[in-house]
């Protein structure tokens, strides 16, 4: 759309820019099949612990000191 940065939209230039801006139905679909069909789309983190078992372990600082 063509509207400026701080201009005051009315409720169905609201509306259209929400639709244009935001997902929607069509964007979610797209989601859960490329979830459904692409198992693998997130490679395996390699060398990682889990957080969980290692619970009790002090961990190292934030801020270096």
């Amino acid at each position: 759309m063509g509207h400026q940065a701080g201009e005051v939209l009315g409720d169905r230039e609201y509306e259209e820019h929400v639709r244009e801006a935001l997902p929607g139905p069509d964007d979610r679909k797209l989601l859960l099949d490329i979830l459904s069909t692409e198992k693998k789309w997130i490679v395996p983190k390699e060398g990682g612990r889990d957080p969980l078992a290692t619970i009790s372990e002090p961990r190292r600082s934030a801020i270096n000191l």
